[in-house]
């Protein structure tokens, strides 16, 4: 089994576990009034999922973004209790309230709508990035808000950039278009394992304090790989290999998650490395990782024009990273997804 297969685990799990997962959910969904009291004067979708400033969001106002993408997950979650409470739960849609938040902070800022032939060409952008390959319309249906907030974000930047300018890009970090990696890791899930829920913000905040932790004291010297590797990781198969995955390529997306990769190849320069490196608390989807650089090779030669394309990707994601982070730093907000606190791993 490959790691990608292991990272599509929860996935689908969630797809084709349902019944199974609901027998656990059932037992919590008490502590979520919004969920449990359904009667004629309570909205079933009326739990409380993000506070934005001064705003209260619930599942409802959530739900009904999403539908401008998806109508058919409307009729489930407001006639299927049981399909509602697993999925207010969910992975999927705890990055559907993130990516709502980020809408909200893009309104604040003024930011104008997406156009429709933009929303397109960055959905096959977003696609082929993660070498997924889909129909724009079913893209749009499962990740619409999120490349909205993308398309929105793009929009303020220049339509192309100078030569010099893709250079400079390149030669930050040029292993991530000609390079080869080798890597161990310690993994830890942002879900819980025996339900398939996320896991909430706190418990996630405090896995990435607990691993920056652990990086300080590997760097430091006061505590072996290995032995960090053993304590920490929940990646049993890489585990068993003190944490090593093999050889990695920046477009690997079909294997493992592309915010693992992006993170951890930028920032290089132009070199090769020979010595371990630590990178990372870094933040996927379904995972926190910490990873352990061990070899660096750069395949040449070296040249802008055999990348032009991938480099001028590369710094317009950058540049939406970096201010997408500019406005979460600067706002205040919680997200309250799920609506339960799960504890994984005490």
């Amino acid at each position: 089994m490959t790691s990608g297969d292991r990272m599509m685990r929860p996935i689908m799990a969630f797809r084709s576990q349902l019944s199974g997962a609901l027998l656990v959910l059932a037992a919590h969904s008490a502590a979520s009034p919004a969920i449990a009291q359904e009667n004629g004067e309570t909205d079933p979708l009326g739990s409380l999922v993000l506070r934005s400033a001064d705003r209260e969001v619930t599942a409802r106002e959530v739900v009904e973004a999403i539908c401008k993408w998806d109508p058919s997950i409307r009729k489930p979650l407001e006639g299927d209790p049981d399909y509602r409470a697993l999925y207010l739960s969910s992975v999927i849609f705890r990055d559907q309230v993130r990516a709502y938040r980020d809408q909200l902070l893009l309104d604040s800022a003024g930011f104008p709508a997406a156009e429709t032939e933009s929303l397109h060409k960055e959905a096959l952008a977003w696609a082929t990035d993660r070498n997924s390959p889909q129909p724009t319309k079913v893209l749009l249906t499962s990740r619409g808000l999120e490349i909205e907030v993308r398309t929105r974000l793009l929009s303020s930047q220049p339509k192309d950039f100078s030569t010099l300018r893709l250079r400079q890009h390149l030669m930050a970090s040029v292993p991530e278009f000609f390079g080869l990696m080798s890597c161990s890791w310690i993994r830890v899930p942002l879900f819980n394992p025996t339900t398939g829920s996320a896991l909430p913000e706190e418990e996630v905040k405090a896995r990435w304090i607990a691993l920056t932790g652990v990086s300080a004291k590997v760097k430091a010297g006061d505590l072996e790989w290995n032995d960090a590797v053993m304590r920490w990781s929940e990646d049993s198969p890489s585990k068993k290999k003190q944490g090593k995955i093999g050889i990695l390529q920046r477009n690997m997306t079909d294997k493992f998650e592309e915010p693992f990769l992006r993170q951890l190849f930028a920032g290089h320069g132009f070199k090769h490395v020979e010595e371990h490196q630590i990178r990372g608390p870094i933040l996927g989807d379904w995972w926190i990782y910490l990873a352990r650089i061990e070899t660096i090779h750069i395949k040449g030669p070296v040249g802008l024009e055999q990348v032009r394309a991938k480099v001028k990707r590369s710094l317009r994601e950058h540049l939406l990273q970096e201010r997408m982070q500019e406005f979460r730093a600067k706002a205040e907000y919680e997200i309250l997804v799920p609506p339960v606190a799960y504890s994984v791993n005490e």
